[in-house]
């Protein structure tokens, strides 16, 4: 009996539908341009420090739970996501080094440290969840330092790239963007796996007993 309910356990646990996050560090800008055309947070001040951004996709199926979730560069902690931040499924959110973003439309939070403080030459920014787990790591070059951001391509899982070699009138495009479904990226599992397969799991138990 206990090895049929094993067995039972396993075969549902392999047919259970499994939703994951899949989480991104999707676009970094640096180095804004010297001139209106660096405004990144779009509000009319071109700024050094307020106008840097990094820009998160979450590519996978199910909503992710943000809140608590970190930010570093290679020196310190740069942003403490906000308690409820959210990051709905094939959607991105904007984290800016300062300001108020006049961004309609556009998801973002400003640096919780005052400032991201990101270095053109090259620098490291890690994304760790609630529990200290690395989620991506991204260490970029000198390529950031060309007064606009640079993109992965493809969208969401590529290599970075000069923004303008993905799309030649923009120098960035902080939360606009088309991901498509992921091929091999950082996995969050969502507790909505483990309740799925409790649930059926539980349901076949009492019709195995009943029967």
């Amino acid at each position: 009996m206990r090895v049929k309910v094993v067995l039972l356990l396993a075969a549902l646990m392999m047919a259970a539908p499994r939703v994951e996050a899949f989480i991104a560090l999707n676009e970094i800008l640096a180095d804004p341009a010297t001139d209106l055309s660096g405004d990144a947070n779009n509000d009319g001040v071109r700024d050094v420090s307020d106008d840097e951004f990094i820009e998160l996709v979450n590519f996978g199926d199910a909503s992710v739970n943000l809140s608590g979730w970190y930010l570093t560069d290679a020196i310190s902690t740069r942003h403490v996501f906000e308690a409820n931040t959210f990051l709905d499924p094939y959607s991105y959110l904007v984290v800016f080094g300062g300001s108020v973003p006049v961004l309609p439309g556009i998801d973002w939070q400003t640096a919780s440290s005052g400032s991201l403080g990101l270095n053109n030459a090259g620098d490291t920014i890690t994304l760790y969840d609630l529990n200290d787990q690395l989620i991506q790591q991204v260490v970029y070059d000198a390529l950031a330092g060309s007064d606009q951001s640079i993109v992965r391509s493809p969208e969401a899982s590529g290599s970075f790239v000069l923004h303008t070699a993905v799309v030649p009138d923009a120098l960035f495009s902080p939360g606009e963007g088309g991901v498509q479904a992921p091929i091999g990226q950082s996995t969050v599992p969502e507790p909505a796996t483990f309740v799925t397969f409790l649930g059926a799991s539980l349901a076949m138990l009492r019709k195995f007993k009943t029967a």
